[in-house]
C-alpha cells in the first residue's frame, strides 16, 4: 500500500519567535544590572569604608549620583534607542558597564571609586537596562507582551535575591576587589556575547 507524498513528509517545525530570545537577552541583562543595585552595594560597604577611609555618609553619595545620572541619561538613551536599536545599546552597555566593575577593583581611593561608579558604571546601567530592555520586547510583542515583559522582568527580581548572597560569598574568598572584578566578568558574558549573538 503505498503512502501519499503528502502524507510521508514530517511536518516542518515553527521557528522560535524571534522575540523570546530576545526575552532571554533581556533577562541576562537584568540580573547584570543588578549587580550595581543599592542591595548589592550595601554588601560591601564595610570593607569598603575602611579600606578607602570614608564615612557611610560619604559612601550613601555613590548611589545619590548614580540615580540623577540614570534620570539625565534617559533622554539620550531613549534617543539612542529609536535610532540605534537595543542590540547595540544593549552591548555597549554591557561593555562599559562591565569593564567599570573590573576597574573597580582596582581602585584605590574614594574619589576613584566614585568616578568609575559614576562615568563608567551609571552609563552602562543606563544603555542595557529597565527601559532598553522593556522597549525593544515591546516593539516585537504584540499579543502576549506583559508576559513577555515579565519574564525577562524575573531576572531583576532573582539578581535582588540573590546577588547580595552571591557578594558576600565572593568576598569570603576573594575579597571585595576580586568580587567587582568577578561582576564585571559576569556582565561581559552576560549580557555583550549574548546581545552581539541574538
Amino acid at each position: 500500500m503505498s503512502v501519499s507524498p503528502l502524507l510521508a513528509q514530517p511536518a516542518k517545525r515553527k521557528p522560535i519567535f524571534y522575540g523570546w530570545v530576545i526575552v532571554i537577552v533581556g533577562f541576562l541583562a537584568h540580573i547584570a544590572s543588578a549587580f550595581s543595585i543599592s542591595s548589592t552595594l550595601s554588601v560591601f560597604l564595610k570593607p569598603l569604608s575602611a579600606d578607602l577611609g570614608i564615612s557611610r555618609g560619604i559612601f550613601s553619595l555613590i548611589r545619590s549620583g548614580e540615580i540623577l545620572i540614570g534620570a539625565a541619561a534617559a533622554p539620550v538613551v531613549g534617543t539612542l534607542m529609536d535610532r540605534h536599536g537595543g542590540r547595540w545599546l544593549m552591548a555597549a552597555g554591557g561593555l562599559v558597564a562591565g569593564a567599570g566593575f573590573i576597574w573597580l577593583g582596582q581602585a584605590r581611593d574614594f574619589v576613584q571609586f566614585m568616578l568609575v561608579r559614576w562615568l563608567l558604571i551609571s552609563p552602562g546601567d543606563s544603555l542595557m537596562g529597565a527601559m532598553v530592555v522593556n522597549v525593544t520586547i515591546s516593539r516585537w510583542f504584540v499579543r502576549m507582551r506583559g508576559r513577555a515583559l515579565a519574564i525577562a522582568g524575573m531576572g531583576h527580581g532573582l539578581a535582588k535575591v540573590c546577588m547580595p548572597v552571591m557578594a558576600a560569598t565572593l568576598m569570603l574568598y576573594v575579597g571585595w576587589r576580586g568580587s567587582w572584578v568577578i561582576f564585571g566578568v559576569f556582565a561581559l558574558l552576560l549580557v555583550v556575547a549574548p546581545a552581539l549573538l541574538a
